[in-house]
């Protein structure tokens, strides 16, 4: 019998890198937990956002000197 269901199978793959995390052999820790919610995520939230502006492939603007100053400021405090 052939079926349309999909295993998703990189939420083991990832267990499978944070074995330490479990603690009774089943369920996985917090790492594994906020990686598989990413990934969700990213599968869900890239059908909806829409790049055709070219920003996601942009480099990033440097840091002004008022910036570099409070980031100073907030350390420092």
């Amino acid at each position: 019998m052939v079926s349309s269901v999909l295993i998703w199978s990189s939420s083991r793959l990832i267990a499978q890198g944070y074995t330490r995390e479990m603690t009774d052999g089943l369920h996985v820790g917090k790492n594994t937990i906020g990686w598989d919610v990413q990934i969700l995520l990213n599968m869900y939230c890239n059908d909806h956002m829409n790049f055709n502006d070219g920003t996601c492939c942009t480099t990033i603007e440097t840091a002004t000197t008022t910036q570099l100053v409070m980031a100073v400021v907030f350390i420092l405090r």
